[in-house]
């Protein structure tokens, strides 16, 4: 695969991704949200299963690693999904890409503090942009949907910040297959425990919309992504990988029924802005594999390679 293939395939999963907000937004109007996590992630673990059967038998050597992992990747997708209930589609996206801030802030916690000047910038751009979105006619407020979503962003830093620890040395399917079990398994369990509705009547009307979660976001962007970034150099896929919330917002506005305004253009292109400061960050673009990342795990070879 040429570069430049690899980076249209980031890009391919950058789309797929930005396209799952909307996609979330509307399938919780038939199905619960536990249900929603549980059977996405259902569906990419029985995807992984047919694909790779004989290397998830060394599924038991990553228990410990990837029943760690999947607790901050559940609290992810838990609080990102019950935050769309209560903010659009284009706020969803923007806000949990700042999960690339939380992750340089985390990095520089584990240094001592040392935040250099680029990530400090973005941080800072960041908590602008988020005023921007928030703000409304009688000034600013982070209603439910927003805080949620952040906490949603902290999840997935911390997912990310993990992974960057525990990822190297094991196999990049059979981890992130351990994680996606225990996922699917508390969000149909969750369902089961708080939840309303039956299983059936809920897939009936939103099976199109899992589909499109399990294979393409999950399970199909995965092996892509990872494909990808054997041919492509860190930097590249970090910056494919920012425009996630772009496409998100693009998506919303075109067929999400979502109307442009100044403090989604404002708002969203200073997080924009802010992402694309973190990830070029030359102190930790190429010491940290954490940043390279966004969403799921660095291959094995990636991750040797840096090392």
């Amino acid at each position: 695969m040429s570069r430049l293939g690899a980076d249209l395939l980031l890009i391919l999963v950058a789309l797929v991704w930005g396209g799952s907000f909307v996609v979330v937004r509307d399938s919780l109007k038939h199905i619960p949200p536990f249900l929603l996590i549980g059977g996405r992630f259902a569906l990419a673990f029985a995807a992984l299963i047919l694909i790779f059967p004989r290397r998830l038998r060394a599924w038991r050597e990553h228990l410990g690693a990837g029943a760690l992992l999947a607790l901050p990747l559940l609290g992810g997708f838990v609080f990102q999904t019950l935050g769309l209930r209560h903010t659009t589609a284009s706020i969803s996206g923007f806000l949990t890409g700042l999960n690339v801030i939380f992750v340089a802030l985390f990095v520089a916690a584990g240094r001592g503090g040392e935040l250099d000047p680029r990530s400090a910038s973005g941080a800072a751009l960041a908590g602008l942009g988020v005023t921007s979105l928030c703000w409304r006619p009688g000034g600013f407020s982070l209603g439910s949907g927003e805080l949620l979503t952040l906490i949603c962003a902290v999840c997935f830093a911390a997912h990310i910040v993990l992974t960057g620890r525990l990822a190297p040395g094991r196999d990049p399917v059979v981890l992130p297959a351990v994680q996606f079990a225990a996922v699917a398994a508390c969000g149909l369990a969750f369902h089961l425990l708080l939840e309303e509705g039956g299983f059936a009547s809920a897939l009936r009307a939103g099976w199109p919309a899992l589909l499109y979660l399990g294979l393409a976001a999950t399970g199909f962007a995965f092996l892509v992504q990872t494909a990808a970034q054997r041919h492509t150099p860190p930097v590249d896929t970090a910056v494919v990988l920012t425009t996630e919330p772009l496409f998100a917002a693009i998506i919303a506005v075109a067929l999400g029924g979502e109307q442009v305004t100044a403090r989604m253009v404002l708002g969203g292109g200073m997080i924009f802005a802010a992402m694309l400061l973190a990830v070029i960050s030359p102190e930790n673009g190429d010491k940290d594999e954490k940043l390279i990342n966004l969403k799921t795990i660095l291959s094995h070879e990636d991750a040797k390679t840096r090392r």
